[in-house]
């Protein structure tokens, strides 16, 4: 097979863009804080493409009557602006894009303070710039480090304002101060997150010989499905401009939907941006409860440096919401973004799941698979209650019994594993032989007592001396009291329900009840089933997954992540680390 020809160097020496992603992603996710994405547009704006589409998916889109409507609305807020003032794009990356290209080469170099959009760094890459990269520890803009860097080799001086990932700003003063300091370089300003700053700095750009500012309807209007940026700056740079992209960058449906938002959802769209400063400042205070310090953010979103970022990235997705996190970066490994939704409802959601996970009130445990060791007995007694009736059940059935949910009655799993072999025995004569060899007699030795503890006893030990523990299991109260009083472990569980106690997993009721039992809210809840997880998440615990070394399933980790584990540990001794 003849190999691919290869990209250019420059090529080669970039990755490309990719977010990386909790293990639940596309599974059990559903309130997505990762992107920035902001308020969803209202059905309705579909409307604005009804008349007249057949013609004007035909022709080749202009520019016009979208730069038109910027203009206006730019002007309202304060700025003179004209329609010759702006370049539609796809998207504040395309606008990136073409400011390399039309300003940078193989003999230059642009000065880049981080952390910062990491797209930047590509697009400069692809030119053959060099890059001068600047350390952005202040609250604010690092102007005076960026002034004394400022040489004939510079050709640009990226802005991001709010930054991303930080939302720290520059202010006007020193937007000004770069301008004058380089007056041979470009000053990219990325203000994707414009409308969420304090200060408007349009009227400032416009007032500048060498700036150019980069705008999108992807995060306050809510768009990012469109791909519609534009840029602002003086005619002359905006003509250059021109020339460094293609002619019909932006489809015809995407500016139409683009002036629709401008016409109909600018109200909207400031009672959005309202929302998320008010979310902005109470999650500050809510992370500031537990001595974090989050940045002082003017972008839809909080940032903030956690002890064991990844740890709450997926303390979160237990919960089914999704952060940003950046386990790759050297500067972002500690830190996590946090998109603010604008949204009441979500934003409690958002609140209590952190609360949870950085400071839970209880630890909870299913009993077999995790705290148990059942290999040999329960598992053995499925197996050998159904081989006894004719059913040549194997260790794999029972694995794939339990992945498929509502498994949580041994005797129940025993009964389907004995039907799929196409055995029929009534359910009472299952749960007896099962009982018979589980339970044992006086001419046997029960299976129950080959049980045996996953984790020692000094584990429990330590940990009940920094949070209450409890139990939920689906066993019968007095297996479960048998095997916690023989192992020598039931002192250090304040509460144990049981089986008679409450509705089955996946059903929350038993874990609600242990909860309500302790007189807590703010409770983990570890498990080795996907009936766990559910019950987890289904009573507001965070859900998290335990590997079993028994289990011949090569797909439980998987499973476990797609029913709502936020982690799935190796075994229990591994949640020593994880405990605030």
């Amino acid at each position: 097979m003849k190999k691919p020809p290869k990209t250019s160097k420059r090529l080669q020496r970039i990755t490309a863009y990719a977010v990386p992603k909790h293990p639940a992603d596309g599974h059990t996710l559903d309130l997505f804080l990762d992107g920035n994405e902001g308020l969803r547009p209202p059905a309705a704006l579909l409307q604005s493409l009804h008349a007249d589409l057949s013609e004007k998916l035909r022709r080749y889109p202009k520019q016009d009557d979208l730069a038109e409507a910027l203009a206006i609305q730019l002007s309202s807020e304060g700025a003179r602006v004209a329609p010759e003032n702006i370049l539609i794009t796809a998207g504040a990356d395309e606008g990136i894009e073409r400011v390399c290209k039309a300003y940078l080469s193989e003999n230059c170099s642009i000065l880049l303070p981080v952390p910062t959009f990491e797209m930047i760094g590509r697009y400069v890459a692809l030119t053959g710039a060099s890059i001068t990269e600047i350390p952005w520890e202040s609250t604010t803009y690092p102007v005076e480090r960026v002034v004394k860097k400022i040489s004939k080799r510079v050709a640009a001086i990226a802005v991001v304002s709010p930054n991303n990932p930080t939302g720290c700003v520059i202010p006007a003063a020193g937007l000004k101060r770069l301008s004058q300091k380089a007056p041979r370089a470009i000053i990219m300003l990325d203000a994707a997150y414009g409308e969420f700053a304090a200060e408007d700095l349009t009227a400032t750009v416009l007032g500048l010989p060498n700036v150019v500012m980069l705008r999108t309807f992807s995060k306050a209007y809510g768009m990012a499905g469109i791909r519609v940026g534009y840029m602002v700056a003086r005619k002359e740079i905006i003509s250059e401009l021109k020339k460094a992209g293609g002619p019909y960058a932006v489809s015809k449906l995407s500016m139409m939907l683009a002036k629709a938002a401008l016409e109909t959802c600018k109200s909207r769209m400031h009672e959005f941006v309202s929302q998320v400063k008010i979310e902005r400042g109470s999650l500050n205070l809510c992370l500031q409860e537990f001595g974090l310090k989050p940045y002082p953010s003017e972008g839809n979103f909080v940032f903030c440096h956690f002890k064991n970022a990844l740890w709450l990235r997926d303390q979160l997705a237990g919960f089914g919401i999704s952060v940003r996190a950046f386990p790759k970066d050297r500067l972002l490994k500690k830190a996590l973004r946090i998109t603010c939704p604008g949204h009441v409802g979500e934003f409690t959601r958002l609140q209590n799941a952190l609360r949870i996970a950085l400071a839970p009130q209880a630890m909870l445990f299913d009993l077999d698979g995790v705290i148990a060791d059942v290999s040999q007995s329960y598992r053995q007694a499925i197996l050998q209650t159904a081989q006894f009736f004719g059913a040549p059940a194997k260790a794999q059935d029972i694995a794939e019994e339990k992945a498929k949910g509502d498994a949580n009655n041994d005797w129940e799993v025993t009964m389907r594993i004995i039907k799929k072999y196409g055995v029929d025995k009534s359910f009472n004569d299952i749960k007896n032989k099962f009982e018979a060899l589980y339970q044992g007699d006086q001419s046997r030795r029960g299976l129950k007592e080959k049980e045996k503890l996953l984790v020692k006893k000094s584990f429990f030990a330590a940990l009940a001396k920094r949070l209450p523990l409890g139990i939920v299991t689906g066993r019968p109260a007095k297996d479960a009291d048998y095997f916690l009083k023989e192992h020598g472990i039931r002192e250090f569980f304040k509460t144990v329900v049981c089986m008679e106690d409450a509705a089955l997993k996946p059903a929350p009721d038993a874990i609600l009840l242990a909860m309500k039992k302790m007189n807590i809210q703010r409770a983990w809840y570890l498990g080795d089933t996907p009936d766990d997880m559910v019950a987890a998440r289904g009573a507001g615990a965070l859900p998290i997954g335990v590997l079993n070394s028994y289990d011949p399933s090569k797909n439980l980790e998987t499973v476990l992540y797609q029913n709502g584990a936020g982690r799935v540990l190796k075994n229990l001794s591994q949640l020593e680390g994880l405990i605030p």
